[in-house]
């Protein structure tokens, strides 16, 4: 793997890696993943409402992209999974309104209006990430974690 410039984001996990052309099987919690070849692919992952509402260890809090990287046989790791957040921060803050403004400070939880907004507002921000109609910084941030994964080369 050659990589040599920073996006921000953080190694999320090693990970068993996956058949080639399969990875997208393997984030079965994300709402959209694109296969950028047999072994790299970037999914779209979004913080569910009850990790919202009780958050734990290993959840996701934040909506993130996840460039998952299967690493071929005979090497010592298998995968690797890095992510990045993507949202600009008008957009985290749109999505946390249903919430009272905060994804880390939840309020709302018990009402089911606050789920189904939050619900609609996902599906606005995929409506957007399949169109490609961000605002400025989402956009940057989208395009700097594709130009990451699209510059990943494996050696054989």
């Amino acid at each position: 793997m050659d990589y040599c410039k920073g996006i921000g984001g953080d190694i999320y996990s090693l990970f068993k890696g996956f058949e080639p052309g399969e990875g997208c099987k393997e984030f079965r919690e994300a709402r959209d993943c694109q296969k950028l070849n047999d072994n790299i692919v970037v999914a779209t992952i979004f913080p569910d409402f009850g990790s919202i509402c009780e958050p734990g260890p290993g959840r996701i809090l934040t909506p993130v992209m996840a460039v998952g990287i299967n690493i071929p046989a005979g090497h010592p790791v298998a995968g690797m999974v890095f992510t990045a957040e993507f949202l600009s921060t008008q957009g985290t803050d749109r999505l946390a309104e249903p919430f009272g403004g905060e994804l880390a400070f939840p309020e709302n939880c018990g009402d089911p209006e606050t789920e189904r907004i939050y619900a609609r507002l996902v599906e606005e921000v995929l409506m957007q990430v399949s169109q490609g109609s961000f605002d400025e910084e989402t956009s940057y941030k989208v395009q700097g974690i594709i130009d990451f994964a699209d510059s990943i080369s494996l050696a054989p």
